[in-house]
């Protein structure tokens, strides 16, 4: 069976999804990102998402970013009660996966750093991008690739989101890569 892994990226407000398929040549066949107002709101659009993937792909497996406290980082920018919504909102996606998929299917939770590394984001969605052989057509304000959605690609909703939506269905999709990558699929 070749693998479908579905790879979601948590937000408060915003989630990144993406299925990416197979292994020598992994390929993007779906993107998405639920959207909310609150966070209730975000889960449930999300679990509408989630619901159209179970009827639509076969997944094989689930990674979703874990959350975690890095003291030399949270210096810089968030704080701890910004990590605990977060991590709420992993657990949320995970509870609509396993609704979804039914609790035998794997859902991994890496840390960001055990799949990104220390690598900064922009750099490394353009590693993600050419892993699957998409150019980028353009950068946004932070730096990161936007992905050139006129290349044919097999994934047909990539032209329906907007510009700053990839920066989280990235790291949605880079997640998923690290999976086939580390799975014994190689």
């Amino acid at each position: 069976m070749i693998p479908q892994i579905l790879g979601i990226d948590p937000g408060t407000k915003k989630i990144g999804l993406a299925v990416v398929e197979g292994v020598a040549k992994p390929t993007l066949i779906y993107v998405d990102v639920a959207k909310g107002i609150t966070q209730l709101n975000t889960l449930y659009n999300l679990s509408l998402k989630i619901s159209y993937i179970g009827l639509n792909y076969n997944i094989t497996e689930i990674v979703i970013e874990g959350q975690t406290y890095y003291i030399e980082e949270q210096k810089k920018k968030s704080k701890p009660e910004d990590l605990i919504k977060l991590a709420f909102m992993a657990g949320g996606a995970a509870a609509n996966c396993i609704h979804t998929f039914g609790a035998s299917l794997d859902i991994v939770v890496p840390f960001p750093r055990e799949w990104k590394g220390n690598v900064p984001k922009s750099i490394k969605q353009d590693r993600i991008l050419h892993k699957l052989r998409i150019p980028i057509a353009r950068r946004m304000k932070t730096g990161c690739p936007v992905p050139d959605v006129n290349t044919g690609m097999h994934c047909k909703n990539m032209c329906m989101v907007n510009d700053g939506d990839w920066f989280d269905i990235l790291d949605a999709v880079g997640l998923a890569l690290w999976r086939i990558e580390g799975h014994a699929y190689n």
